[in-house]
């Protein structure tokens, strides 16, 4: 493998998993077109060499300390799920001076791990920089994050270089977006098992049947957790580097919606630079394939057939959740 000297250089190789019991990181070689051309970074991941390669988490981070790596000036942009943030990814890479990871397995895999674990700390540290890194000195990394790595936002912002874009939707076309799928109305069981764990979600599991909750009301409960932590962020005293935004503008408004992220995020970009994003032909393909066409229509009119066939299943939920928890509803 590379000298590791060299690791905290380049993403030539990318942190895929953190192996606690024998303390050691796994990588996969990886080209800029493999991160491009990758969904997500985790069990789709295209990487470009055969072999998988276990490095001694000591070794890495003596070579992170020798080599004074950083993780300055990285944007992540957080997101409750279903709420175009592939979508806003996609736009980021379109644009030359940045480096785009769509949701890195390593990082989820640290959100979704107790804390107490011991070198978990120093994993989440090394990880960081790891992340960080570019092929250009000039380049700008941008990190699309899984929605369990939602939780990690305060930790993020401990850098006081870090600024994030936290990417919503409204609670009944999230519901939606959950019923229209089997293996997403099991995931999201399996997301709110996980959450109603965590002491940061006291307040939206309290007095709640996890075991009998429906799919949608499961739907509710995960969407109020993730909207808790929005709220919390933008009210922090590190709110001036946190961005607050509807997935539905960047879908429906583009040009707007970027030209809001860029100036939050403090990204140099021109209206020249904007215009030619928003009016790229691959805009209208769907941005975990882009081999399918859609755009705005093809996303309304799937919207209207989530309606038609889910929406008395998402209004009794959502009728639960506003009786129930009130003040956490708010959107």
């Amino acid at each position: 493998m590379y000298t590791l000297t060299r690791l905290f250089k380049s993403p030539e190789f990318y942190p895929v998993s953190m192996d606690f019991g024998n303390n050691a990181l796994q990588f996969l070689q990886m080209s800029r077109e493999s991160y491009r051309n990758s969904v997500f970074l985790d069990v789709r991941t295209r990487h470009i060499g055969k072999s998988t390669h276990f490095v001694n988490l000591d070794d890495v981070l003596l070579a992170s300390a020798s080599t004074g790596a950083k993780t300055g000036g990285v944007h992540y942009i957080l997101n409750t799920a279903f709420c175009c943030s592939t979508l806003l990814a996609r736009y980021f890479e379109l644009f030359a001076d940045c480096f785009v990871l769509k949701e890195p397995s390593l990082l989820t895999q640290l959100a979704l791990t107790p804390e107490s674990i011991p070198r978990w700390e120093e994993a989440f540290q090394v990880c960081l920089k790891l992340l960080a890194r570019t092929y250009l000195d000039n380049e700008r990394p941008v990190i699309k994050v899984h929605e369990a790595c939602n939780i990690l936002g305060n930790r993020l912002l401990q850098d006081t270089e870090i600024t994030i874009t936290f990417l919503s939707t409204p609670v009944r076309r999230f519901v939606l977006s959950i019923l229209k799928a089997e293996f997403r109305r099991q995931w999201v069981r399996k997301r709110v098992n996980q959450m109603s764990k965590r002491h940061e979600f006291a307040e939206v599991f309290h007095d709640v049947d996890i075991a009998h909750l429906s799919d949608a009301q499961a739907a509710c409960c995960m969407w109020m957790a993730d909207n808790l932590l929005s709220q919390r962020l933008s009210s922090s005293v590190n709110c001036k580097r946190v961005f607050v935004i509807d997935g539905d503008e960047v879908a429906d408004h583009p040009l707007e919606a970027l030209s809001r992220i860029a100036k939050a995020g403090g990204f140099a970009v021109s209206q020249q630079q904007l215009d030619a994003v928003v009016s790229h032909p691959l805009v209208n393909r769907y941005s975990k394939d882009w081999s399918i066409s859609y755009n705005a229509a093809s996303r309304q009119q799937d919207l209207e057939r989530l309606e038609q066939r889910w929406g008395k299943e998402a209004d009794t939920a959502i009728n639960w959740m506003e009786a129930r928890k009130g003040a956490l509803c708010r959107s």
